[in-house]
């Protein structure tokens, strides 16, 4: 039952798609491709076929985009693109809101998407009791205040992370991290994992630090030789994580830290592997076997082994005859040109088209104070203090330094973006650059990309940045100021060519 285009001769209706699909449709010649066909489109002396035809996009009042118009723009409302216009607004009757949704879901009568998504997660959450468990409320609450109602609905019965906090509000599973761990890897569920962290539900923990003690542990149950399990879990278990935490003891382990720990332990498989290959085992292991290992490898992964024959050494489980390469420290090789940083620097700080204000501030924080991208992410608010006399001081290392002024009209107006869907009713808002999970800043990588488009590369650009301040500078004072380790300072002033030998003695004669 659809309603009718078109009668035939003898009164049978056909609906419009069978009115073409039939052939019932008159066929003229297009102007287009110049065949004969159904014509969708006639405008002036234009008669397009459906081939030729394309609809017109323009910017949506809603979204911004630019996309095919799915709503005419009239006297009191803009173009709306299809995926903003899916629904007509209604009067709901639950809520009486103007809102788009359904006419004829409750019951026949009107209702909003604000308020099927709430009945739909509701039901979803209540627990036998009827009631839905207290620590799943602030979820809750975030989910249904979503700014895109419609997203919810839509996404409801495909996300595998609400169907197991689902199963958690019904009690056929426990609210832990240890639940959450057994579909580990999947982003909705680690996204649910951030929000019942960010809600209080769940208690907070070094997430890197998980992931490293389930990489271990997979990585071990997945080697099949016992000796070489034995070695792999006791190189792990009382080499590389408590070296890691005792590098970090009081602040989250950084994912580069995890990730290089990742490299070492399988560097360290591979090796073994490499060694029952040649019909050897670690005890017996030969010059000549680390000489081909190292000459067959490549160098990120022949680096990452030497912790593990080390630390084989040591506990004599390597002969100590055996002579491991020593690496040699490379010195930085990518560098930029000043005048094009200076240049980028400027255009950044005086023109507000360039990009958006974090992006801006990213990018000059490279430029002008040589910090690495990890490093920006993870601005705070706290970082940020306006002196008596309204200079904006910014705590890069363990010492504030007045930025320009410029620079800090750009950081006062931090943060002003927040995540999107859901983590914006959790989200802290202490992060200068916060992400798409609650509570965390924006990852280093995506920031990274940002600023690319930007024409800012963070690796010379930095390298050139912090070759300047080298030669401008003690690095006593560089280390203090951009927070970096007192002999990576000397050695960039050693790169730069500046001698502060004096500069000690010298500070002490004025002081």
């Amino acid at each position: 039952m659809r309603p009718v285009n078109a009668r035939d001769d003898d009164g049978r209706g056909f609906c419009g798609s069978c009115y073409r699909s039939q052939g019932l449709a008159p066929r003229e010649k297009c102007t287009g491709c110049g065949t004969a066909a159904i014509i969708v489109s006639r405008r002036d002396d234009t008669a397009l076929c459906g081939k030729c035809y394309r609809h017109p996009e323009r910017r949506c009042g809603i979204c911004g985009r630019i996309r095919r118009v799915g709503l005419r723009a009239t006297a009191t409302s803009p173009d709306i693109c299809r995926s903003c216009f899916q629904a007509p607004e209604i009067i709901c009757s639950l809520c009486g809101d103007i809102a788009l949704g359904r006419r004829s879901t409750a019951n026949g009568k009107p209702m909003c998407f604000r308020c099927q998504a709430t009945q739909r997660v509701d039901a979803a959450l209540t627990g036998p009791d009827g009631t839905i468990p207290a620590p799943l409320k602030p979820v809750r609450d975030a989910i249904v205040s979503a700014e895109k109602p419609r997203s919810v609905l839509n996404n409801f019965t495909r996300n595998k992370g609400l169907a197991l906090l689902s199963s958690i509000a019904r009690g056929e599973r426990p609210l832990s991290h240890d639940c959450l761990d057994a579909q580990a890897g999947l982003w909705s569920v680690e996204h649910l994992r951030t929000l019942l962290v960010a809600a209080g539900a769940l208690p907070e923990r070094d997430e890197n630090l998980a992931r490293l003690q389930r990489f271990v542990n997979e990585l071990v149950d997945g080697v099949a030789h016992p000796g070489d399990r034995r070695l792999l879990h006791a190189f792990a278990r009382w080499h590389v994580i408590p070296r890691l935490r005792h590098r970090y003891p009081q602040q989250p382990v950084p994912e580069n830290a995890a990730h290089g720990c990742r490299d070492q332990l399988t560097a360290a498989l591979r090796f073994l592997s490499f060694l029952r290959k040649r019909s050897r085992q670690l005890d017996n292991c030969r010059q000549a076997d680390l000489d081909a290992w190292f000459d067959t490898q490549r160098q990120h992964i022949s680096a990452s082994s030497k912790a593990f024959l080390r630390w084989a050494r040591e506990r004599d489980r390597l002969s100590r005859a055996l002579t491991i390469p020593v690496g040699r420290p490379s010195s930085p090789k990518l560098f930029s040109a000043a005048d094009e940083r200076w240049a980028h620097a400027r255009s950044l700080l005086h023109d507000d088209d360039t990009a958006s204000v974090p992006d801006r501030v990213a990018a000059c924080l490279i430029l002008l104070y040589a910090q690495p991208v990890t490093h920006i992410a993870a601005l705070t608010t706290e970082h940020i203090h306006q002196a008596d006399n309204g200079t904006v001081q910014l705590k890069l290392g363990h010492a504030s330094l007045a930025v320009l002024p410029a620079l800090g009209r750009l950081l006062t107006q931090l943060p002003c973006e927040l995540p999107q869907g859901t983590a914006r009713n959790l989200a802290h808002g202490t992060w200068l650059f916060p992400g798409r999970r609650p509570g965390h800043h924006l990852h280093a990588h995506s920031l990274s990309a940002r600023i690319r488009t930007l024409g800012v590369d963070p690796r010379p650009d930095r390298n050139s940045a912090l070759l300047e301040l080298a030669r401008e500078l003690p690095p006593a004072v560089v280390g203090k100021l951009l927070g970096l380790h007192p002999g990576t300072a000397a050695k960039w002033a050693e790169i730069a060519g500046s001698s502060w030998a004096r500069y000690a003695a010298t500070h002490q004669l004025h002081h």
